[in-house]
C-alpha cells in the first residue's frame, strides 16, 4: 500500500532534482553571458588611477629614489599590471611565466608590474619572495587598487597601454596560451601605433 507513496515521493524528488539542475545551468550560462558583456565593457575603459607604496624597483630606472609609484608615473608605457600575494600558491606556480615575460621584454617595450595585494609590509618581506622577483613590486595592503580593477580572486593580470587604457585580463595564474596571447596583443598594438603615427605624417 505504500509503494504509490513511495513512487510519489520519488517522482517529486527526481523532479526537484531536475529543476535545480535546469536553475544552475540557466544560471551558469547568464553569468557566462554577464562576464562576457564584462570583458567587453573594459576593453579600451580607462584603467583606475592608483598610488602605493614601492617595495621593490626593478624598471624603469627613471623612477628610482621614489617610495610610491602612480599610473601615471607609466604614462606611454606598456604595462602588464599583475595582482598576487605571498600566500598566494598559484602565484608562486606563475613565476617562470613571468620571468618568460620579463626576459621577453628586457628591451622596455613591457613593464611587469606586481601589486600585492591583501597583503602587510611584513608577510610580504618575511615570504622571502620579494628578492626572487623579477619585475616591481607595489604594495596594495588592503587590496583597494584590487577592488577598483574590479579582480575578484587573485593571481590576475590586466595589461594596460600607453595611453592608460585596458586592454586585455587574464583571470587566474598565466599559461602558455595567456603568454602568447598576451604577445599577439602587444604586437597589435605595435601596429595600431605604427598606423596612427603615419596617420599624422
Amino acid at each position: 500500500m505504500d509503494k504509490p507513496k513511495n513512487n510519489r515521493v520519488w517522482l517529486i524528488s527526481l523532479g526537484t532534482l531536475l529543476l535545480l539542475v535546469a536553475s544552475y545551468k540557466s544560471l551558469q550560462h547568464w553569468f557566462g553571458d554577464l562576464d562576457q558583456q564584462f570583458v567587453q565593457y573594459e576593453k579600451f575603459e580607462q584603467a583606475p588611477g592608483f598610488n602605493l607604496e614601492l617595495q621593490k624597483l626593478v624598471e624603469p630606472a627613471s623612477l628610482a629614489g621614489k617610495k610610491e609609484l602612480a599610473l601615471h608615473d607609466f604614462k606611454g608605457k606598456t604595462i602588464l599590471l599583475h595582482f598576487w600575494a605571498s600566500w598566494c600558491a598559484p602565484c608562486r606556480e606563475e613565476r617562470p611565466m613571468l620571468q618568460e615575460l620579463v626576459n621577453q621584454h628586457h628591451d622596455g617595450s613591457l613593464a611587469v608590474i606586481g601589486v600585492a595585494s591583501y597583503e602587510t609590509k611584513d608577510s610580504l618581506r618575511n615570504s622571502g619572495l620579494l628578492g626572487e622577483t623579477p619585475f616591481t613590486v607595489l604594495l596594495d595592503e588592503e587590496g583597494d587598487v584590487a577592488l577598483s580593477y574590479k579582480v575578484r580572486a587573485i593571481p590576475q593580470s590586466v595589461l594596460i597601454d600607453g595611453l592608460g587604457r585596458i586592454r586585455y585580463r587574464v583571470k587566474g595564474a598565466l599559461t602558455l596560451n595567456e603568454i602568447a596571447a598576451i604577445e599577439a596583443i602587444l604586437i597589435s598594438m605595435q601596429r595600431e601605433e605604427k598606423h596612427a603615427t603615419a596617420g599624422n605624417l
